[in-house]
C-alpha cells in the first residue's frame, strides 16, 4: 500500500488514502503495538545484556549465552512468547548463588584470619578501639552481605565488586594479616620493625647454609634499631 501510494499525489492521492484508510489504520495501530512492547521489553533486554557481561566466565551458562546471542543476531527481540525473560532469569539465579557461595567462603577467611589474631599474645593487649581500628585499616572487617535481591540491585553489587574480585580478595587476606600483626606489634612496642624475608629455591646444602647466614645478619642489623617482627 505504502508503495503504491508514494505513486500518487494531490487527489489521487486522497482518493487512494481513502480507499485503504482500513488498511491504513491497521498499518498504523500495528506500528504502535510494536513500539509500545519494544519500549517494555528494552529495560529488559539492557538487564540481561548487562548481567551476562558479568557471567562470560561461568561455563554453566553457555547455552543462555548462546541463546541470549541467538536473541540478537535474529532479532526476534519482540517475539512471541517473550525470549529474553528466562535467558535473564537464569543468568541472574546463576550470579546470584556464584556471589553468596563468594561470600561466605570469604566471610569465613576473614573470621578465621580474626580467629587467629585473638589467639595472638601481642593483640588481646590492644584495646577494643585499638584492634577495630586495625581490623579496618587492613580489610579485615566482616565483609557485609551481598545485596542481589532485585535485578538491579544484582547488577549494582556486580558493578561495584565483580565475581572476580572475591578470589582476589581471600587471596590478599594472609598479607593484611600480617599487616594487622605488624600494626598491634608497633603499637606495643614503638620500634617494632617488620622485616620480610626473600623467598627463593634453594638446591644445594651450601645454598641453604649461605641463604641462612645472610638472613641472619639482616636480623642482627635490624635487631641494633628495636625489635624485629618476620613475615
Amino acid at each position: 500500500i505504502l508503495n503504491e501510494l508514494s505513486t500518487k499525489s494531490g487527489a489521487e492521492l486522497l482518493v487512494a488514502v481513502a480507499d485503504h484508510a482500513e488498511a491504513i489504520k491497521q498499518f498504523w495501530d500495528h506500528c504502535e503495538m510494536v513500539a509500545t512492547q519494544g519500549a517494555q521489553r528494552r529495560p529488559q533486554w539492557d538487564r540481561a545484556k548487562r548481567l551476562a557481561a558479568h557471567a562470560k566466565a561461568l561455563p554453566e551458562l553457555a547455552d543462555a549465552m548462546a541463546q541470549l546471542e541467538a536473541v540478537e543476531q535474529n532479532r526476534s527481540l519482540l517475539a512471541d512468547p517473550d525470549p529474553v525473560a528466562p535467558i535473564g532469569k537464569q543468568i541472574a539465579a546463576a550470579l546470584r548463588a556464584k556471589i553468596q557461595s563468594a561470600y561466605e567462603a570469604h566471610a569465613t577467611q576473614v573470621a578465621e584470619a580474626g580467629a587467629t589474631l585473638h589467639a595472638d599474645p601481642s593483640w588481646v593487649r590492644l584495646s577494643a578501639e585499638q584492634q577495630s581500628a586495625i581490623l579496618a585499616a587492613n580489610g579485615l572487617l566482616p565483609p557485609s552481605k551481598p545485596i542481589v535481591g532485585t535485578d538491579d540491585e544484582l547488577l549494582r553489587t556486580l558493578d561495584s565488586t565483580p565475581l572476580s574480585s572475591w578470589a582476589d580478595k581471600s587471596a590478599a587476606l594472609p598479607g593484611r594479616f600480617l599487616a594487622a600483626l605488624a600494626q598491634a606489634g608497633k603499637l606495643l612496642e614503638p620500634k617494632l620493625q617488620q622485616v620480610r624475608l626473600t623467598s627463593g629455591t634453594l638446591k644445594t646444602t651450601e645454598e641453604v647454609k649461605q641463604w641462612l647466614s645472610e638472613k641472619e645478619n639482616e636480623l642482627l642489623e635490624k635487631l641494633k634499631a628495636g625489635p624485629v617482627i618476620v613475615s
